[in-house]
């Protein structure tokens, strides 16, 4: 089984203004429409050739209505079957309304089934894996990117491992914020997972895979018994998208990682 890994596709909506909010959360990244979503189809085509596909949110800029219609655009576009796509939020995503992710899956991406929305995380059995993806985000202001993991999320947590480790499987963890905590204090207070620490009591001593994004870079460390593992954002101004590929054992265990871009002949399609 093939397992693909894409997160921080920081979409645009086609008449969002450039005002000082959207500015300052942009970050510096250039405010380019066409461009970030030429890059999503891009990089979701691509992604399609994996059995299942972990987007570890930050799909949005500000969270709006309308940038979620246009993620919505994008998916169609890539031709993604909805059971093979599995979404949880990212900061961004909770910048807009409060209900904002909610709406989103019952509104313009219904049609996708596995979405972890605050307690309701989503524990996937497929193939020999074992996935259980976390919603870490909340509504908050600009001014921070903070995750939360909650008592909800360690029970979703703990239920579901109690699954994996029963059958003697590998479980793969996905969230959207680095699971380990900043070594600058105040950082981590701004930008951060706020409950670190119950997340790795939650874990357990048996080795697990952490997917998350948050980073935009591509990062591979351990952290006690478990493998991290971190990709590059798809917003970001390369020469092209990556995907990220994991080759999934029959254990559920990530036996092998690739980040490709996609192929002169897949960009031909969208060019």
């Amino acid at each position: 089984m093939r397992l693909a890994h894409l997160s921080d596709f920081h979409l645009l909506a086609p008449r969002d203004r450039p005002d000082w909010r959207i500015r300052w959360i942009a970050a510096g990244r250039p405010l380019d429409f066409e461009g970030r979503y030429a890059r999503a189809v891009r990089a979701l085509r691509h992604a399609n050739r994996a059995d299942l596909v972990v987007l570890t949110g930050d799909l949005t800029e500000t969270g709006s209505v309308a940038q979620f219609r246009t993620f919505a655009d994008a998916l169609a576009e890539s031709q993604l079957d909805p059971e093979q796509v599995v979404f949880l939020p990212g900061n961004h995503d909770r910048y807009g309304p409060a209900d904002a992710w909610e709406n989103a899956f019952d509104g313009p991406l219904s049609r996708f089934p596995h979405v972890a929305r605050g307690a309701h995380g989503v524990f996937l059995q497929r193939q020999g894996l074992h996935l259980v993806a976390l919603d870490v985000t909340r509504a908050q202001g600009c001014l921070r990117s903070t995750g939360f993991f909650t008592a909800p999320q360690r029970e979703h947590v703990q239920r579901s491992l109690l699954v994996v480790d029963g059958a003697r499987r590998h479980a793969v963890v996905a969230l959207h914020h680095p699971p380990q905590r900043h070594p600058v204090r105040a950082w981590h207070w701004v930008n951060g997972l706020d409950g670190t620490e119950d997340l790795y009591a939650a874990l357990g001593e048996r080795p697990r895979s952490l997917l998350h994004g948050h980073v935009h870079q591509d990062r591979r460390h351990r952290w006690g018994p478990h493998h991290v593992h971190a990709v590059p954002a798809v917003v970001m101004p390369r020469e092209e998208p990556p995907v990220t590929f994991h080759d999934v054992a029959p254990d559920g265990e990530l036996a092998r990682v690739e980040t490709v871009t996609p192929p002169p002949k897949l960009l031909e399609l969208v060019s």
